[in-house]
């Protein structure tokens, strides 16, 4: 992501909250990295069910320590979601408005994660009841406004 675009986006985060927040991580192609998730879980008003999503998307069936001959996406994979599941057990993620968006595969996800990932609390398997985030604007793949003219 070009810097200009990326700067745009962390005014837009800034300038969102949690409903929206919720559906950028929805929709978020991890090719353009992390750093937006990464700010997203780190804010006090993270909504219990955005964290949840960050999760399932980044770890991708593993929670590990990266080794020897990991790269920096993997260190960084795994920097995000030891903060998730630090915050998750000390109960950090107090807003929980917002409804899981995995849909029909949490069952799936659940299943097949929760016996891989040693050390992740098995809540993290949970159904989030609440509501749909509101719509945001859309350009591509983008909030509306992030793309340089």
């Amino acid at each position: 992501m070009p810097e200009d675009d990326s700067a745009r986006l962390f005014a837009w985060l800034a300038a969102h909250g949690p409903d929206e927040w919720h559906q950028l991580a929805s929709f978020w192609l991890y090719d353009r990295g992390l750093r937006p998730m990464a700010w997203i879980v780190m804010q006090p008003d993270c909504d219990r069910a955005t964290a949840q999503r960050i999760f399932w998307d980044v770890s991708d069936g593993r929670y590990d320590l990266p080794g020897p001959n990991d790269g920096p996406y993997a260190r960084e994979c795994h920097a995000l979601l030891s903060h998730v599941i630090a915050r998750w057990r000390r109960g950090g993620f107090t807003r929980s408005e917002l409804a899981s968006s995995c849909g029909d595969t949490m069952d799936v996800l659940r299943e097949r994660f929760l016996t891989l990932l040693a050390g992740v609390p098995s809540s993290f398997g949970d159904v989030i009841i609440g509501r749909t985030p509101r719509s945001i604007d859309w350009d591509g793949d983008l909030p509306a406004g992030i793309y340089g003219s």
